[in-house]
């Protein structure tokens, strides 16, 4: 008799574990923006990385506002685990969709864009001296 209801209970208990209308797993997102500009920056002494997180969303609102920035979003990077990343204490990744987006954005930006504006936060805060721009490509399985 023990043998007949154990089995029920293990099949009762798989079955609330994985309903059968739980859904298949979603695909990993793909990269929604193509070009990267990407900018290695160093945080002055006593600058936090909130701030340094409320000056790239700052960013993000003035470039959203400008020509070629509708579609742009900002990420930043802080080292986890890297083996050498020398004076460079974060990264900030603008994104945007196109080159063609990234050169109106980059033509239209001046002393007083908001995003000039925008820049004026980081002052005393953080240097971003150096920068490089990428071309992310999806692979498809």
């Amino acid at each position: 008799m023990k043998t007949p209801i154990l089995s029920l209970l293990a099949f009762l208990l798989i079955g609330a574990a994985a309903p059968a209308s739980a859904a298949p797993p979603a695909a990993p997102a793909a990269f929604e923006n193509k070009v990267l500009h990407v900018f290695m920056c160093e945080m002055e002494d006593g600058t936090t990385e909130e701030q340094i997180e409320g000056i790239a969303q700052a960013w993000l609102k003035a470039i959203r506002s400008m020509p070629g920035g509708a579609e742009a979003n900002v990420r930043v990077l802080w080292p986890v685990a890297v083996a050498n990343t020398g004076q460079i204490d974060f990264h900030i990744v603008v994104q945007v969709p196109s080159f063609s987006a990234w050169g109106k954005l980059w033509d239209n930006y001046n002393d007083d864009t908001p995003a000039a504006m925008a820049d004026d936060l980081n002052q005393g805060k953080a240097n971003c001296p150096d920068s490089m721009m990428w071309e992310a490509v999806d692979i498809q399985p």
